[in-house]
């Protein structure tokens, strides 16, 4: 089949308009622009050449509208990495710290996702929230491999991007060590990361020491299951351990019982960390009753 100037130019603006309305960032004078080569065109293989990078860069387009919508949603957490790549959402000097230990292919730990969020953007400041990795066995490969992508993604974005990747992993998840269903690169691609730079940490595993070690800790302290998390005051260094996918009520009803402890003037046990989280996690360590008036 011929193809003449009249039909690149016809077909070549109906995939450049489809492809404009879906990004809905082209203006007429690009689009003018680009009608302006096609019709200096003077061969089919011009013609696709220009096709194929002027998707690419509707594509680069789209992303990037993408991740400026996905970051406002975490616009709390730092947009820089740290040299002890915590992963924190909220006002680093909160008074209570809620660690959750988190498996990306958890359908728990998805419906869960929604909750410390909830609690940080409403606690004006007094609380914040960390992840720990705890990939399960039984939802391995994509378990891992959704930690290992969101370590990248968090040397590129900080935790900001962080956030922003996991709520995006849980929202395409299908759970169950299932994945997400696309690559996993279009969804680092969808909180604005270099996707050559993104695609390198990734095949290399950069970040499994990371993982290992977080896994190694909760083992260590007790955890058997996700979500678990472990709410801090930050204060009084004491802490109570929720097991499972909590509501609201029963958070901030832990958090209530930590503020109910004075703020300063109790005695914190001289232990180690690991050694008070496994005490919470166990049941053996108590709240420090407040002294008596009398």
């Amino acid at each position: 089949m011929t193809v003449t100037k009249r039909s690149m130019f016809s077909d070549f603006t109906f995939v450049l308009l489809l492809g404009a309305l879906g990004v809905n960032a082209w203006t007429i004078k690009q689009v003018q622009s680009l009608q302006d080569e096609v019709s200096k065109l003077s061969n089919p293989v011009e013609y696709d050449k220009l096709v194929e990078s002027s998707m690419a860069r509707i594509q680069q387009q789209k992303f990037a509208a993408q991740a400026t919508k996905n970051l406002a949603e975490w616009e709390t957490s730092s947009d820089a990495p740290t040299a002890d790549r915590i992963k924190l959402y909220g006002n680093p000097s909160a008074r209570f710290t809620i660690t959750e230990y988190s498996d990306l292919e958890c359908p728990y730990c998805r419906n869960f996702h929604a909750t410390p969020k909830y609690l940080v953007d409403n606690s004006k400041g007094n609380v914040n929230w960390q992840w720990k990795h705890l990939p399960l066995s039984f939802h391995e490969p994509a378990a891992t491999q959704g930690a290992l992508a969101s370590e990248c993604v968090y040397d590129q974005k900080g935790s900001r991007g962080f956030w922003a990747f996991t709520d995006q992993w849980f929202k395409l998840s299908q759970g169950n060590g299932k994945g997400t269903g696309q690559p996993i690169t279009e969804v680092a691609a969808s909180v604005g990361v270099d996707t050559e730079v993104f695609d390198a940490c990734l095949a290399n595993a950069e970040h499994q020491g990371t993982i290992n070690e977080q896994k190694e800790y909760g083992a260590k302290i007790g955890i058997t299951g996700t979500p678990a998390s472990m709410i801090v005051d930050n204060l009084t260094g004491q802490r109570v351990f929720v097991k499972g996918g909590q509501p609201v009520a029963n958070l901030a009803k832990a958090i209530n019982e930590l503020a109910k402890q004075p703020p300063t003037g109790l005695p914190v046990p001289a232990l180690a960390e690991v050694e008070q989280d496994r005490l919470a996690i166990s049941g053996q360590q108590k709240l420090v009753a407040a002294p008596s008036t009398n």
